[in-house]
């Protein structure tokens, strides 16, 4: 198996039980304890959840873009840069004490960064899809896809598991031993994000019938039958 499509294996489930761990089933009740239970507590929520995704959706497309005029490893790179400060941001965030007035906006921070890190999907797929032949990829990007999923299930298990050993209550020095384990879980993602090379793509390999394709410079070969492409 591809050098690339191995690494992309690794990174989207290590991720995902990353993420499952500190985002999915504890950082919304995280944020909601800690400002005080309240309805400000639930704004405050809200806030925090659409500055990440807000982040995230202003990055995707020109993360896409600059991908396909530039190196993707090296955008990967950046990536990875911008993960590792995510994590740093927010375990900062976490380790501060409850009454410390730049502990919420630390955590926004974090957040933010999150929404910019999570942006590497496309440029990701993209490296991903000229890493594999064409005849494979349906096989690949299901398996990937599925194991994904079954990563965001592990996430929230894991955690309930650092709940049971951690005092079992929806505290939030035990919410923050959760998270950490989280963002402790992310450097493995974050570190694979380096590892990616442009050089050990396929190429023309992973293009399948179209290197096939006519065009005005290059006629179809006599090889290949017009009925086939029309088909």
């Amino acid at each position: 198996m591809n050098y690339n499509v191995v690494l992309t294996f690794a990174c989207r489930i290590s991720d995902g039980i990353a993420t499952g761990i500190w985002s999915a089933s504890v950082l919304s009740t995280y944020i909601n304890v800690l400002e005080g239970d309240n309805d400000e507590a639930n704004e405050k929520v809200g806030l925090a959840q659409a500055l990440q995704g807000t982040f995230l959706a202003s990055t995707a497309i020109p993360a896409g873009w600059i991908a396909s005029h530039c190196r993707r490893d090296r955008v990967l790179r950046f990536m990875s840069l911008i993960m590792f400060i995510a994590i740093g941001l927010t375990s900062l965030a976490l380790s501060l004490k409850r009454t410390n007035v730049y502990k919420f906006p630390l955590l926004c921070c974090g957040l933010a960064f999150w929404g910019i890190a999570q942006a590497n999907s496309p440029v990701l797929d993209a490296l991903f899809a000229d890493s594999i032949p064409t005849g494979s990829r349906s096989l690949l990007y299901t398996r990937l896809h599925a194991l994904y999923i079954v990563s965001q299930g592990v996430g929230p298990a894991l955690s309930a598991g650092v709940f049971y050993f951690s005092g079992n209550s929806w505290d939030v020095v035990v919410m923050e031993r959760v998270m950490l384990t989280g963002m402790a879980m992310a450097l493995i993602p974050a570190t694979i994000l380096l590892c990616f090379n442009d050089d050990r793509v396929l190429g023309t390999e992973s293009e399948g019938i179209l290197k096939f394709l006519p065009s005005p410079n290059r006629p179809l070969p006599s090889s290949i039958h017009p009925a086939l492409m029309a088909a």
